[in-house]
Order: structure tokens, then sequence, then C-alpha cells
């Protein structure tokens, strides 16, 4: 997946090198990335950001679907319902996970953190722009 970012730009280029058609740097930083978070962070916490990771991605995405309804042929009936019921499931996957597992919600809401941090600094460093939008600067 990697490799396919950088090759669009969307990644540092150094996990475009390929020997004999492996993207090797990839394959090390995310198994790096991989062995660092199975060694620091419960397996519960794992999962949670898992499935929290998914349903915050398709709500996401059903939010850009009924955005562009009219330009994809969407019925804005089933994208409506496919958002109020994928982010009513994220609301109740984090509201049980509060009561049994408060910890996962701070590991979750810190890989977004860092994950929107990390967007905001290469694009404006290496890409300059965000998600496609130039800065005013």
């Amino acid at each position: 997946m990697g490799y396919f970012l950088a090759n669009e730009g969307e990644l540092p280029q150094k996990l475009r090198r390929e020997r004999a058609a492996i993207p090797t740097n990839d394959i090390v930083v995310i198994s790096l990335f991989s062995l660092l978070i199975a060694n620091t962070i419960e397996l519960t916490e794992i999962a949670i950001i898992g499935s929290a990771g998914f349903l915050l991605i398709f709500a996401v995405v059903n939010m850009a679907a009924l955005k562009l309804a009219s330009e994809i042929s969407a019925s804005r009936v089933i994208v409506t319902v496919a958002l109020l019921f994928s982010s009513a499931a994220l609301v109740v996957l984090l509201l049980h996970t509060w009561s049994s597992n408060p910890m996962a919600i701070g590991v979750f809401f810190c890989f977004i953190g860092s994950s929107i941090l990390f967007e905001l600094l290469y694009g404006r460093l290496v890409r300059g722009h965000f998600f496609r939008r130039a800065y005013d600067s």
C-alpha cells in the first residue's frame, strides 16, 4: 500500500524503491511500524483502533458520497442511511469501549491525531498542499 501511495506522491519517494520488483523499503517500514505497535499496545486496543478506524473511514466515505450524490448518481436516501448507521456504530463502539477500556479510546484518538499531524506536516513541507488544497503563503 505504501508503495502505491508513494507512486502517487502521497508518501515519501523512498518507499517507491524496488529490488527485484519487490518494494523492499515499504515492506521494511511497515514491518517496523507493525512490530512497534504489536509490542507497545495491548491487543484489545489494536482491535479498537482497527474497528473504530474502519467505521470512521466508512462514515467519511458516506459523507463524501452524500456531498457528491448527484455527480455519482447515488441515492441520497441510501447514502444518508449508511452515514447514520456507520456513525451510530462508531459512537456505540466508542461509548462501550470507554466504559470497559478508556485507554483504548486515548490510543485511538492519538492515532487519529498523529495521522492528521503527519498529513499536515508532510503535506506542507513536501507536497506543498493539504488534501490537494494549496496553502496560502
